[in-house]
């Protein structure tokens, strides 16, 4: 306990990566491990052993996108405002290209609880953007939702879009929408392995002047404008609809129907700048060594000992007004420290007692 006391202290300020709370915790790290008998093992005789890693994501001064109707007039968009790229969404330039909404965007195999979903059923998103709305209906709940959880992360919808072939993915909460943001924060996401694909986010305004510009392909020129709400509550109410996999009529048929469709007379394409920054953090590293000479194999005990700082990063569970307070981290993971310290000081007793 004593340990982990010093650890999320709120002089270690949550320990983030690189900052000065690490840096606090790393030192007292080094000064027990010294104190049980244990070896330098990081560098040039140190306990610390530096490495460097991907800090944070930030916006490019060349973030750019317009869409152009019909009649090739251009419209420009404002990045913070109408739309704004996700952590994981590639950099670089968009061609021009058509829009496909797929609803909430879900693929999902069939479950006891609900049948297959493939909201790209009757659509090719191969070079085109797709338009689905995020997370999952605010009416669905129960085992339902607890099915199609694991499918409706930001990052899930994204690579079934790549895979798909699209050539970037549109995400809108949609007047239905129980979110904070209206845009997705953009917020650094420690598994920023790209999808290879642009991944944006984009206000309901922008996406209701996509759709009164882009009729589906295919309707006369005298149809009514497509309407965000109307297509949310009928995108809500196919998944919310989906049917257990053993139910009456069930089987291969998509639950959610034919519901896709591509937008015709608009294209939309621009330049996407998204740079990261990088940062040194530590490792602590130290040796107990048995015998007098270094043993050809080694056993490694490990824990991590930094944590998330303010909750700055995509990991924070923080909400209301805990939202930027500091993150003590005592079992993410100063508890697992406080162990692998616990478990190297008896290893140590046991070696001078002649245990081994």
């Amino acid at each position: 306990m004593a340990h982990v006391r010093v650890l999320t202290d709120e002089r270690m300020d949550g320990r983030r990566a690189g900052s000065a709370g690490e840096r606090l915790a790393r030192d007292y790290i080094a000064r027990v491990m010294a104190s049980i008998g244990l070896e330098p093992a990081g560098a040039d005789g140190h306990f610390a052993a530096p490495f460097d890693f991907t800090a944070g994501i930030s916006l490019g001064p060349d973030n750019r996108l317009a869409w152009t109707d019909v009649g090739g007039a251009e419209a420009p968009l404002q990045v913070g405002t109408d739309w704004r790229p996700l952590a994981f969404s590639t950099s670089g330039e968009i061609a021009a290209s058509p829009i496909a909404f797929v609803g909430y965007g879900l693929v999902a195999p069939a479950t006891g609880d609900t049948r297959a979903i493939d909201d790209y059923r009757g659509i090719d998103p191969r070079d085109r953007w797709v338009l689905a709305f995020r997370g999952l209906p605010p009416s669905l709940d129960g085992p339902g939702r607890q099915a199609l959880q694991r499918h409706a992360s930001l990052r899930h919808k994204a690579m079934i879009a790549r895979d798909r072939g699209a050539r970037g993915i549109l995400f809108v909460s949609g007047p239905l929408g129980r979110y904070r943001h209206e845009l997705v924060p953009l917020r650094f996401d420690a598994s920023l392995a790209g999808t290879r694909i642009a991944v944006l986010s984009i206000s309901d305004a922008t996406a209701e002047r996509l759709l009164a510009s882009g009729l589906p392909r295919g309707a006369s020129r005298h149809a009514r404008p497509l309407d965000l709400a109307a297509l949310q509550r009928a995108a809500a109410r196919r998944v919310v609809e989906a049917r257990p996999a053993d139910a009456p009529g069930s089987g291969t048929k998509n639950a959610s129907g034919a519901a896709a469709f591509e937008l015709g007379n608009v294209l939309l394409g621009g330049q996407i700048d998204l740079e990261t920054r990088h940062a040194t953090g530590y490792n602590v590293l130290g040796r107990l060594r048995i015998g007098p000479d270094t043993s050809r194999e080694t056993i490694v005990l490990g824990a991590h000992y930094d944590h998330l700082g303010h909750g700055e990063g995509s990991n924070s569970l923080a909400s209301g007004d805990e939202v930027g307070r500091i993150h003590p981290g005592a079992d993410d993971n100063a508890s697992g420290v406080a162990g692998l310290l616990e478990i190297a000081a008896d290893l140590a007793d046991r070696r001078d007692r002649g245990e081994f």
